[in-house]
């Protein structure tokens, strides 16, 4: 058992019971060249919401090689129209970017911080709609600045369309492009 008083954390009586026999994976999440440095330097793995080759490069220069995670906001839905609407209800925050988040204290701080923010300013950054397509293109990109890991982020309560589009179409499609992209290496060939 052990306590910790630290700046940001305080542990009491803490104990580990199943202490894994190899070291866990570390991502750090970041967005600023300083600290995806530092995720190079430190971590096990890049986890950015950006997709920025930039920030890729710098995971590198400070020394990671480990994966690099993108976190891809989706709006799927039947009709383009519902899914802005529902992007902009659910994500609109997003919009304000890393250092307004990392300020608000709490959801109060979030729709003061996003009160103006439009649909029409919404939907460019995050795809909307029942276009397999326009998804791929979204995760493409991060493909595209050097990421290898994605968590597709499915925004508002549609998730059903979202699992049964991602089974019909975008998966396929991504497999497809994945092995295409083996072919083209030499992979198990």
């Amino acid at each position: 058992m052990s306590n910790y008083r630290g700046k940001h954390l305080q542990l009491d009586h803490a104990r580990l019971f199943d202490r894994p026999t190899t070291k866990p994976t570390v991502v750090i999440a970041a967005s600023g060249s300083k600290a995806v440095r530092f995720a190079g330097e430190k971590g096990d793995g890049l986890m950015a919401t950006e997709a920025r080759s930039d920030l890729v490069q710098e995971f590198h220069k400070g020394g990671g090689f480990g994966p690099r995670y993108a976190e891809v906001a989706l709006c799927c839905s039947g009709r383009e129209e519902d899914a802005r609407d529902t992007a902009h209800k659910y994500f609109r925050w997003s919009i304000t970017g890393w250092p307004v988040l990392a300020e608000l204290p709490d959801t109060n701080g979030f729709a003061a911080a996003s009160k103006y923010v439009s649909a029409d300013s919404v939907a460019p950054r995050i795809t909307c709609g029942p276009s397999a397509g326009r998804h791929l293109e979204a995760i493409r990109r991060f493909i595209g600045a050097g990421y290898d890991h994605f968590i597709l982020v499915q925004v508002g309560p549609e998730q059903e369309y979202f699992l049964n589009l991602f089974r019909d179409e975008l998966a396929p499609a991504l497999r497809q492009e994945e092995a295409q992209l083996w072919q083209a290496e030499g992979v198990g060939a």
